[in-house]
């Protein structure tokens, strides 16, 4: 018997397991939105006509991945984390929820207690 010990994925259903909130980018404070406009040489108008560079652009350099999910086209909420894949060896759950609430004060300026994300759903 074969045993897969990775991830699995077919090329019709997406999943989406992290640590962390589903957040409004409505919440999101303008200064993040002047400092990635200024970072990136374009305005905040700009930025919120397309919400996934923003967002590429206010995490890079962290451990927080996100998804819009399949409710992309309403450009108003997503879900960002840190997968488990990124928890330590040593690390309690404890300790792995306190560095995404951590990095979600840094990277957003939003306090919220990280949960548990298990999102799926098919592509095609």
């Amino acid at each position: 018997m074969k045993v897969k010990l990775d991830f699995i994925t077919n090329s019709s259903t997406t999943c989406f397991v992290v640590i962390g909130n589903n957040i409004s980018l409505e919440n999101i404070n303008e200064k993040y939105y002047e400092k990635i406009a200024q970072n990136e040489n374009t305005t905040v108008e700009q930025l919120k006509e397309d919400p996934h560079d923003f967002v590429d652009s206010l995490l890079k350099g962290s451990e927080l991945d996100y998804t819009f999910g399949e409710d992309y086209y309403d450009r108003e909420n997503v879900m960002i984390g840190i997968p488990f894949t990124k928890m330590n060896d040593d690390e309690t759950l404890k300790q792995f929820k306190q560095r995404v609430q951590l990095q979600m004060l840094e990277r957003l300026g939003i306090k919220q207690t990280p949960q548990y994300i298990e999102e799926a759903w098919r592509d095609g």
